[in-house]
Order: C-alpha cells, then structure tokens, then sequence
C-alpha cells in the first residue's frame, strides 16, 4: 500500500489552517480505534526521534503484526524501515518529510486515483 500522497498533499499544502504548519501531522486509518494515550506516545516518540535517530523521517503508530505479549512489548519503539502496507495503521510527519517526498513524486488530486 503506497502513501495517500494527494491526502498528504492537501493537509500540507490545500488547506490555509495547516499550510504553515510545520508540527506532526497524524494520519489515522479511519476504521481503527485509538488507544487513550496515543498523543502522550507521538509525544515520547518525537522526543526520543530527536536525540536516538535525527534522521527518521516517519513516527509509525501502530503496526498489523499480532502482538501476543502487548504486556512486555506494547512500550517498545522499533526503528526500522517504513513498509506502506505494515506501518500505514497511523503514522506522523512533519512538512520537512513532505517536502522532500513531494519533491520526488508527481502529485495529483484524488479524481486521479
């Protein structure tokens, strides 16, 4: 599964509200519940972004691998590779990231799609 680019496109840079923004913006699958503490966890994650992997470009919350243990392993942070069809569940990036995606891809409305 590919990134929403013309979603993405029209948080950034389609709407006046968000067009100087330059925080985390949080894209959510729209048939998933959130947990209570999802903006304490992108909080924690862009903390720690900064000071363990400066150059990661997404915070991914939330992936579809089974967690059998959530107990052990649910306050764990993975620094690995984005994969679109695993970490697409919720994910956060700053303008920065856009840009430069935006900058490699051809980026069109959703009657293109």
């Amino acid at each position: 599964t590919a990134l929403p680019i013309w979603k993405i496109s029209h948080i950034f840079d389609g709407m006046r509200l968000t067009r100087t923004f330059d925080g985390f913006v949080l894209f959510l699958e729209e048939d998933h519940y959130v947990s209570p503490d999802l903006i304490s966890m992108l909080n924690k994650m862009s903390s720690l972004k900064s000071s363990a992997c400066s150059t990661c470009d997404f915070i991914g919350l939330g992936i579809y691998d089974k967690i059998s243990d959530f107990r052990s392993s649910g306050s764990m942070v993975h620094n690995v590779a984005w994969e679109g069809g695993k970490h697409n569940m919720g994910f956060a990036m700053k303008r920065g990231t856009w840009n430069s995606l935006k900058s490699c891809t051809q980026v069109s409305g959703p009657e293109a799609r």
